[in-house]
């Protein structure tokens, strides 16, 4: 039987690299989250994941939304590609 997490939590780098120099939420999130790398590293992720063979994770992009991390227009400068 396979464990299956939905519930992780996982930011890209280059989203992760930005949400570090917002403020309030964002970057309380950030300074409690530094020395957790797999929050944004997909191979230390797949390498501690791998210590649990019947472990599975789908990977969602964490919490709190990208709106709740700082003031009007956060979303926009932290995701300046989307469409």
């Amino acid at each position: 039987m396979y464990y299956i997490d939905a519930f992780n939590h996982f930011f890209p780098k280059a989203l992760w690299d930005r949400i570090q120099k917002l403020d309030g939420a964002g970057k309380d999130i950030g300074r409690r989250m530094q020395g957790v790398p797999c929050i944004y590293d997909l191979e230390t992720r797949f390498r501690v994941m791998d210590e649990f063979p019947d472990y599975r994770q789908i990977i969602s992009l964490g919490m709190p939304p990208l709106e709740a991390m700082g003031g009007p227009g956060t979303r926009d400068r932290i995701c300046p590609d989307r469409q």
